[in-house]
């Protein structure tokens, strides 16, 4: 049994709060998967990204709005990175409260490097979208103690939530579809239409007769290669005065 179940199992009979748990992977067949716990019938990571959000977001519709979920993870492999991209949107896209615990085995020295990583990973699920993290050195947190700690988190949580909504009723910055398309035909008459219409007759023709090597075009010689790739190539060019430089 890996981490992630081993904290599952450990804790979710004892812990006295409304809510669920969700695995990056799916549960191994070797024990019995508790209730109230959402995980991937398949691995996420040997779908495509696309895939896996949408197998992701069919999991969610089974989580009810500010329900507090409890995300247990190692990200110690890239398979549980990749499923945490596609999991953690889906499940705080649907208003879920996800609190995500990132364990580390008891075996783990506490080194600079350990402490370091388990803040980039700590960053990395809040950059997901999760709402706070719960660092479980071992799976020691008791029930009691992760109760305590899920619930301030989840206190703020709610109070971050409800700020957002207020803002929004009384500030009133919603943009409608109709706007929306409306500002986008615009942009695209600006980019696309009056800009080329002002600018373009103002741009000096090109002589066809120029004479255009490899290495040269008209009286410049090319002296020095400043950026190449496939289909452009820029160089600094000299002419036939010894001051006279110029890129093309």
């Amino acid at each position: 049994m890996d981490l992630p179940e081993t904290f599952i199992t450990s804790v979710c009979r004892e812990l006295e709060l409304e809510c669920c748990f969700a695995l990056l992977e799916p549960w191994s067949a070797s024990t019995q998967m508790p209730a109230r716990v959402i995980v991937p019938r398949s691995p996420l990571a040997e779908a495509d990204e696309a895939d896996a959000r949408r197998q992701a977001a069919e999991l969610a519709k089974a989580v009810p709005g500010r329900t507090i979920v409890l995300l247990p993870c190692t990200l110690d492999t890239s398979d549980q990175e990749k499923a945490a991209k596609a999991m953690i949107p889906a499940l705080s896209n649907r208003g879920a409260c996800v609190i995500a615990v990132f364990l580390a085995h008891s075996t783990a020295a506490m080194t600079r490097e350990f402490k370091s990583r388990a803040l980039n990973c700590s960053e990395a699920l809040m950059r997901l979208g999760a709402a706070d993290v719960i660092i479980d050195f071992g799976c020691n947190l008791t029930a009691s103690v992760l109760s305590h700690k899920v619930c301030v988190m989840y206190t703020k949580f709610c109070a971050h939530a409800s700020r957002v909504e207020s803002m929004l009723e009384t500030e009133g910055w919603y943009v409608t579809e109709e706007k929306l398309k409306e500002v986008r035909s615009q942009y695209y008459k600006a980019l696309w239409v009056d800009v080329p219409h002002l600018l373009m007759p103002r741009f000096p023709t090109l002589n066809p007769r120029l004479v255009e090597t490899s290495d040269r075009v008209d009286k410049y010689f090319q002296h020095h290669v400043l950026k190449e790739s496939s289909n452009v190539k820029v160089f600094e060019a000299k002419g036939e005065a010894e001051d006279n430089t110029v890129i093309i």
